[in-house]
């Protein structure tokens, strides 16, 4: 078995990775980290869900840093050099880019050289300076070398810059790959990350970047926004040393790509972006291949000129970067292209798409793939509970579905297992559950009609555990609101979480703290069936991570076995047909829960016909009182019909715990 010894890390990765519980390196983790660390080449990896690929890309992130910044620390320092007044010299020079917004005058070619006494000739591979030519001799005389002397790369104002990017799509990943990447510094002090996203008070964020952090954990909108604005330290990003793209086939979807190209487009520019209000209108299109040889940034030094070549490092992974699915487009191409479909212009392959994911992001032709996804045949004769194994999902995932009548009996079924399936199917006590939809409408409504039945105890028929909350977690919600919901759903281990595809991607959602062990998420369901087959991958790749184990359970019914006959082909399946679950309801079930779920589903239309009532009411004597407009007595309702609203209400309940008693009995 491959130890983290053998991957030649330093001792404070190696320590830092043992007190976070990981006995040996994946898979994953073996094929990138050594590339990525000893021989600076860009990655593109693509390994299954849960297989460890933050660390993959952590590891190198946070090594080369720490060396990088060791390095600048010596140069700046005067420690490794030979020549006292060149070392003075150079530690005065200040290397930065230029603000945004300001129009720069060029200067007049004779004061070019004026007030310098040597130049330096720098290595085209690494940027150190090699030797020191002296201005005031003849050209081919008094050549001063000197061993390994670096620029310092001091951009801000206090002489700190960002070192490290990490792009991910959504906050709770990002939040989550902090903690991660914050282990791994455990006993590294010059090391500090930051979290940059939306949904937290720009002045707070401020803050955050003030501490001038060496990390920065981002995505794309809120980053961007920072550029735009001119943030001192967030423009250091021009000279950034290493570039990670997590879940990078995710971020070249539509709602990410423009900010995401914008950000890339200005990375690799001559010079800053634009005055604010320009945003991305002179981005060019992906196709447009005059600018996207970017192998090494060129920084340029405001007082003499020169430029300086800064090496970039840029890793990206995903767990489906090299699946396509049947009708898949380009990166970056939208609805509006849809007439592009018919002709085959914009249809994906897995050859275009790495090509577009290697120009997108600027990758050397030497970047090095691996693939880890796909590296096994198709086995025609696979059981279908494992068709996926192979390719792009974790070997410890079970795939089942459980048939449903119509849509509506979903709501029966899914109260059902909550109830009864998940306790009966399996023994463990951890038994938290993640749902799938595929809207935040369905998200509401569904998250209405089961706090109901946790209200009036109907979970309790079953004489299991029943759930202490219904969390929900999607794009609409504040970041407070949705970082509760996370810490709820950790903290019970029959917990509920409904969620929209927001939640599908990279999210370990019961053990954000890789230092804590903790036993993940026992069910994945789909409700809905998913728009994709890479959502399929990514929906059923929160469970069964870490070497876990973990059911995949997908509702269906009639009017959606074409949806998923479609996910079956693209994921090469012989047989669409999954296995049925283990444990299916008995009629008397079936007919108990169909009584309690149709009286919450009443219970949740009346009261928010009545909430809406109310507030529609409130508005309009506010309105009216803002207004000085007297409102007649059939307007102005009194108190006592307000209350006589919600006698139904409380027999409706009523008849609820009536029931509950019974079903006991």
């Amino acid at each position: 078995m491959t130890n983290w010894e053998s991957l030649k890390l330093p001792q404070y990765i190696v320590k830092a990775i043992n007190d976070c519980n990981l006995q040996s390196p994946t898979p994953i983790q073996i094929k990138a980290i050594p590339p990525a660390l000893h021989d600076s080449f860009d990655i593109i990896g693509s390994a299954p869900t849960g297989s460890g690929k933050t660390l993959a890309f952590g590891i190198p992130l946070v090594t080369k840093i720490f060396r990088i910044k060791s390095s600048e620390s010596q140069t700046c320092d005067g420690e490794s050099k030979t020549n006292n007044e060149i070392s003075q010299r150079e530690h005065d020079v200040t290397v930065h880019t230029r603000p945004l917004g300001r129009k720069w005058k060029k200067e007049k070619k004779d004061n070019i050289f004026s007030g310098l006494d040597f130049i330096e000739e720098l290595d085209v591979d690494t940027g150190e300076v090699r030797a020191v030519h002296s201005l005031d001799s003849p050209v081919k005389a008094d050549i001063k070398t000197l061993p390994s002397v670096k620029p310092c790369l001091a951009l801000n104002s206090n002489g700190s810059r960002v070192y490290g990017l990490v792009l991910v799509p959504t906050r709770e990943l990002a939040i989550q790959v902090s903690q991660h990447i914050r282990a791994l510094t455990r006993y590294v002090d010059c090391i500090r990350i930051e979290t940059i996203v939306g949904g937290i008070s720009v002045d707070k964020q401020l803050r955050l970047l003030q501490r001038c952090p060496d990390i920065l954990v981002a995505t794309p909108g809120r980053l961007w926004h920072f550029i735009q604005q001119g943030e001192p330290h967030v423009l250091t990003l021009h000279n950034v040393n290493v570039v990670v793209v997590d879940e990078a086939d995710r971020m070249t979807e539509a709602n990410h790509f423009e900010d995401l190209r914008a950000i890339f487009d200005w990375l690799y520019s001559g010079s800053s972006t634009s005055n604010k209000g320009e945003e991305t209108e002179n981005i060019p299109h992906l196709e447009d291949k005059s600018k996207h040889k970017r192998k090494y940034k060129l920084v340029e030094n405001s007082e003499n000129s020169h430029m300086i070549k800064v090496q970039r490092q840029t890793l990206i992974f995903s767990a489906t970067l090299t699946f396509v699915h049947n009708g898949a487009l380009k990166p970056g191409t939208g609805s509006i292209n849809h007439k592009l479909l018919l002709n085959n212009k914009s249809i994906m392959t897995k050859k275009l798409k790495l090509a577009a994911l290697r120009e997108i992001f600027g990758l050397k032709k030497s970047a090095k793939i691996i693939d880890l996804s796909s590296n096994h045949p198709i086995n025609p004769l696979a059981p279908n509970n494992s068709p996926l194994h192979q390719s792009t999902c974790p070997d410890g995932l079970s795939e089942t579905r459980l048939l449903c009548p119509n849509q509506p009996c979903k709501d029966i079924r899914l109260f059902w297992f909550i109830a009864f399936g998940r306790h009966f199917a399996s023994k463990h006590s951890n038994q938290r559950c993640l749902i799938f939809l595929n809207s935040k409408s369905g998200v509401r409504r569904l998250a209405g009609v089961l706090r109901q039945l946790i209200s009036s105890g109907a979970f309790l028929v079953s004489g299991y555990p029943s759930p202490q909350y219904i969390n929900v977690l999607h794009a609409d919600m504040i970041q407070k609101q949705r970082l509760r919901s996370l810490e709820r759903f950790q903290a019970d281990p029959n917990g509920i979480l409904l969620a929209s595809d927001v939640a599908a991607r990279g999210l370990d959602l019961a053990s954000s703290d890789i230092v804590n062990e903790t036993t993940g998420i026992s069910w994945v369901i789909h409700f809905d069936v998913p728009r994709t087959a890479e959502l399929y991958i990514h929906r059923s790749g929160r469970t069964a991570r870490a070497n876990r184990q973990g059911t995949s359970l997908l509702f269906l019914s009639p009017n959606e076995i074409v949806l998923w006959h479609r996910i079956a082909v693209s994921l090469q399946r012989t047989n669409p047909e999954l296995n049925d679950f283990s444990i299916q309801p008995t009629n008397i079930q079936l007919t108990v829960c169909e009584q309690i779920v149709n009286l919450a589903k009443h219970i949740d239309v009346e009261e928010h016909r009545n909430f809406r009532k109310i507030a529609n009411d409130n508005w309009f004597t506010k309105a009216a009182k803002d207004a000085n407009i007297l409102l007649d007595d059939d307007d102005n309702k009194s108190g006592d019909e307000e209350n006589n609203g919600k006698k139904p209400l409380k027999k409706t309940f009523d008849n609820i715990r009536v029931l509950k008693l019974q079903l006991r009995q």
